[in-house]
């Protein structure tokens, strides 16, 4: 007997199966689907029926490179919109029917009940937003990491936005956002406009419509020779921030070479390279979703989700990436993560696990 069936034997056992979720059998295995038990929610979790999961990076990342220790079988993902089934005895706010967007929290990874490849999962309401019904299920599980990775980059570590700042206080400041085109990139280039800055970003012709609609200030395409990219971004500066939400080599080198002789800091989505920068130039790479769940980001992370998603996919003042929903229902996931992991620019993927 395989290791994903006696793991499906051994829930089957436990509680009669009415949950499905596509399992990684062992480290960078294809993903499988499979029954998995029907959690039953401790005092304070949720158990969320899942409408729709958003599909990220960090998902490939995960289960081509194996760089977080997992037991084995398991269940990955991390984004995911649907409605509450039942609620916790310690959990207030939140009662069944609500239409929420959560994600997997950071400090139990390793569990597979709070992972979002499957149709029921458990849910931390500290990570998890209301949704009105006006928002749909498939906006918010596209938008609810990336927009959190914006929140903590620009919020936690630039000290751009949040419940205290106003927009006065940053008239005349620029930041340049590389890739406004990227799903990261869209919501950095809206984040900061609303928080009074002069956004100057990226993107390709193919993309440019996006882009404005985004609202940035000046858009330069990257796909002209680097040389051009760097002297019009040069034009463009001086910088008081300028966050990298491409992450690849290409918009590490050009940003190097844009912020030369200034002694710049530049913060990107991707761990930091080995290739060298100019002299003086530093790049900084953290985890940032992890970064908001910290203790003295609280206040930031409680606006987040109670005030700044949901009112502004609400409202319209988010603008989200488009999405693209997979055919296949979780039989797909394995199909969308190949393809995220070949590059998805100007939309978002995102799979309906009951197709």
């Amino acid at each position: 007997m395989c290791r994903l069936t006696e793991a499906i034997s051994a829930h089957h056992n436990k509680k009669t199966m009415s949950n499905e979720a596509a399992w990684i059998e062992e480290p960078k295995a294809a993903l499988k689907v499979g029954p998995a038990e029907l959690y039953e929610p401790g005092p304070s979790d949720l158990l969320i029926k899942i409408e729709s999961i958003g599909l990220v990076p960090l998902d490939w990342k995960i289960q081509k490179f194996n760089f977080v220790p997992l037991p084995f079988p398991n269940i990955l993902g991390n984004s995911y919109a649907g409605v509450v089934e039942k609620v916790g005895g310690d959990v207030s706010g939140f009662k069944p029917g609500d239409r929420v967007v959560s994600a997997r929290p950071g400090w139990n990874i390793q569990d597979l009940r709070y992972s979002a490849f499957q149709k029921y999962v458990l849910a931390s309401p500290a990570k998890t937003a209301k949704l009105d019904s006006k928002t749909s299920f498939d906006d918010a599980a596209g938008t609810l990491v990336n927009l959190a990775t914006v929140v903590s980059a620009l919020g936690v570590f630039l000290k751009i936005g949040g419940p205290t700042q106003t927009r006065a206080q940053n008239v005349g400041k620029k930041i340049l956002v590389y890739s406004g085109s990227s799903s990261v990139g869209g919501y950095a280039v809206q984040y900061a406009l609303q928080s009074g800055y002069t956004v100057i970003t990226t993107s390709s012709p193919k993309n440019m419509a996006l882009v404005k609609k985004y609202g940035a200030d000046h858009i330069v395409d990257h796909t002209q020779p680097e040389e051009a990219i760097i002297k019009e971004l040069k034009a463009h500066g001086p910088f008081d921030h300028v966050f990298d939400a491409a992450g690849v080599p290409a918009s590490d080198k050009i940003i190097g070479q844009t912020l030369a002789g200034t002694e710049g800091v530049f913060y990107t989505v991707a761990a930091a390279y080995k290739g060298e920068l100019p002299q003086g130039v530093e790049r900084r790479a953290y985890n940032y979703p992890a970064e908001l769940e910290k203790d003295e980001n609280e206040e930031l992370r409680k606006w987040f989700l109670s005030e700044y998603l949901p009112e502004g996919l609400s409202t319209g003042k988010i603008v989200p990436t488009p999405v693209e929903k997979v055919p296949g229902g979780l039989g797909a996931v394995q199909e969308g993560l190949d393809r995220v992991a070949g590059g998805v620019s100007g939309k978002k993927l995102v799979i309906n696990p009951w197709e």
